[in-house]
């Protein structure tokens, strides 16, 4: 039987995954925030694929925070860009691995690989000032910016400039494990997740972001990264 510390999990006789710290160790009884960054091949295989799902991550202790659509890229290369961004925190990394051993999980699994592309995961921790108890309202009115970077940030330097531009940091995390999966016969793959934080900034004004991302101050504090991303999204209930 396998050490229920394990970031480890057999999913079949010939299939395992696990999850690879990419900072320092990983506590598999954390709280984590998935992150879903990929295009669709067939948008509504992917609806039925998400209905069906959603019961085994919410028996998981599972939780929508963000789903978004990306309606406009303003900084970085295409390649980095996506057209959804979804972002689903577990109760621990244990639970997540908990929930790919169930097998009617593994068969709608099946849906999800037919109906994205270009999928990006993987998982990190919160750095931004949050309140665990408190789900955020939700107004799909609102235009969210989504900038994710490789590198690093002055977390606090970013939020200042964004309250200064009259948005609100939603969401910020950065990297702290990616999947790898192992099959027999095979060379093992480690799911692509080519940011080392990601950060989600709410407000009413599309125009405010707009000034935010070319501002002064926003762009010497991202200067020192390897690469930048910045797209505005509208929210998705």
């Amino acid at each position: 039987m396998e050490d229920n510390n394990s970031l480890k999990r057999q999913l079949t006789k010939s299939i395992s995954i696990e999850i690879i710290p990419v900072k320092g160790e990983v506590e598999i009884n954390s709280r984590v925030w998935a992150i879903n960054w990929f295009n669709y091949k067939s948008k509504w295989l992917y609806s039925l694929y998400n209905r069906l799902a959603a019961k085994f991550v919410i028996r998981m202790g599972g939780q929508l925070l963000f789903k978004g659509h990306n309606q406009k890229t303003l900084l970085g290369e295409e390649s980095y860009a996506r057209h959804t961004l979804l972002i689903v925190t577990y109760p621990s990394i244990g639970k997540f691995l908990d929930m790919l051993l169930i097998k009617a999980f593994q068969l709608v699994g099946l849906l999800r690989v037919k109906a994205v592309k270009d999928f990006v995961f993987g998982f990190t921790r919160r750095v931004d000032d949050y309140n665990e108890t408190t789900t955020p309202a939700i107004d799909i009115n609102n235009k969210y910016l989504v900038f994710h970077y490789q590198g690093t940030i002055e977390q606090s330097s970013l939020n200042s400039l964004a309250k200064n531009s009259g948005l609100k940091t939603y969401f910020s995390g950065e990297k702290i494990g990616q999947v790898k999966r192992f099959e027999k016969g095979k060379k093992p793959v480690v799911a692509p997740f080519f940011m080392d934080g990601i950060v989600v900034f709410e407000t009413k004004s599309k125009n405010a972001i707009i000034t935010f991302v070319e501002s002064r101050g926003f762009t010497e504090l991202i200067n020192v990264n390897s690469s930048n991303y910045a797209a505005i999204f509208t929210r998705v209930k």
